[in-house]
This record gives structure tokens, sequence and C-alpha cells, in this order.
């Protein structure tokens, strides 16, 4: 099962926090009691991609593991432990969090920008022997996978791979080799938009320009 992340942005003006997004009616919505909320709460500013790295240095979630706790690296230095939802939130941000699932959170974008982006991380998981050939073993990979498994997969080690590219008659056509491999990786490459495309939104809404005086406010599902 996947997780994903669901995003408001609040900004600071007139003493309060007030809700930067809209406000419409549920047309799914039907009775008190049917589980659904009688409005939307959309934000327009970052519709917060599934990112598992970047979930790991928000929140501290899937941080080096993932699903059935599978290991996927060395994980994340975060910028905050889960700080649950603000007491001082708008009145849209607070109808909102009423469909919570778990982990709530927010942060300021000078919380965002003070934090060390200059830092590096092992990744590790299991990639297709063909596709492993191709990789210059250095760069992140287009493709790999947490874990892999199957009644004809093999899993095997880098020397294993290399042994078999290097000879191919030792190839069995009946399994699918996946490789282990493991390679560095930026934080700011590792979370993609979330640093290209987050953090500009925020600055270009912060009220005079003061990181301190827009957050987002934040929780996952799974």
């Amino acid at each position: 099962m996947g997780t994903d992340i669901h995003i408001q942005f609040e900004v600071f003006q007139d003493n309060k926090w007030v809700f930067l997004g809209t406000k419409t009616p549920n047309k799914y919505h039907t009775e008190p009691d049917d589980g659904e909320s009688e409005w939307n709460f959309e934000n327009e500013l970052f519709d917060g991609p599934r990112n598992y790295d970047a979930f790991a240095i928000l929140a501290d979630v899937r941080n080096g593991q993932g699903f059935a706790g599978v290991k996927t690296g060395d994980g994340f230095n975060i910028i905050s432990e889960p700080k649950g939802f603000p007491s001082d939130m708008s009145p849209e941000v607070t109808e909102w969090t009423k469909t919570v699932e778990h982990t709530p959170s927010w942060l300021t974008l000078k919380e965002i920008i003070d934090f060390n982006w200059n830092q590096t991380t092992r990744h590790e998981g299991w990639m297709g022997l063909n596709a492993y050939e191709k990789w210059d073993k250095v760069s992140p990979p287009e493709e790999y996978c947490g874990g892999v498994g199957g009644l004809n997969i093999e899993h095997i080690l880098i020397p294993e791979a290399n042994r078999l590219l290097k000879d191919p008659s030792k190839i069995d056509s009946t399994k699918e080799y996946y490789v282990n491999i493991s390679f560095n990786e930026s934080y700011i490459n590792a979370v993609g938009s979330y640093y290209t495309e987050l953090i500009p939104k925020m600055k270009e809404h912060a009220p005079n320009g003061d990181p301190t005086k827009i957050r987002i406010v934040f929780y996952f599902d799974s």
C-alpha cells in the first residue's frame, strides 16, 4: 500500500493564520454521517506528489524503509519530528483536518529553507540484470525497486552479476535476475519538486517576504 501527503497553506495576516486556498461544496457529501466532509479544501500552489524521500525529510515518514519495512537505504536527516496540528489554524484548515489519517505536522518556510539541503544519502534496492548492465553505476538509476519476489526471481549481488555479464552462457534463461545495488544521491535531487517548486511557491506568497509568515499544514494517508 502506498503513502500520500495532503497539504494546505496558511499565511499570517492581521494577527491570525489565513487559509491560502479554495473552499467549495463537496458534491459527494449527501448525509451528515456519510463519512464525507461537506466541503472540499484545495490548495492551488503545490499538488504534493508521492515522494517518499521528501516525506522522510518533512516528517520522518517511510524514512529508509519501504512497504512492509523493506530497507531502502540509510535514510535522511529530518527537518522536524511530526508536531501534530498547530493550535491556531484557520477555520478552513481546522475543518479540513477532520479527515486526517496519520502523522499530522506543520512547517514554516523558514524551517524548510534553514534545513541543510547540501547533504547526501545512500539508497539501496534491486535492479534487473539488463538494466544493471546499462546503468553507469554512479548516477541515480531511472528504475529500481525496494524489493521484488516471485517464483523465478533470483536475487544476486554485484560480483555475481558481473560474472554473469562477462560470461552470458552461465545465465539461466528460466530465471529473472535482480541485482542488489546502492548509490548516493543529494537531498535536493531526491526530493525533486519539493525543493524546486514548493519552496519557490512559498517564497512567492510569503507576506512581505517573511518566511515565518507562511506555513504548510499536512498529514499522510496509507
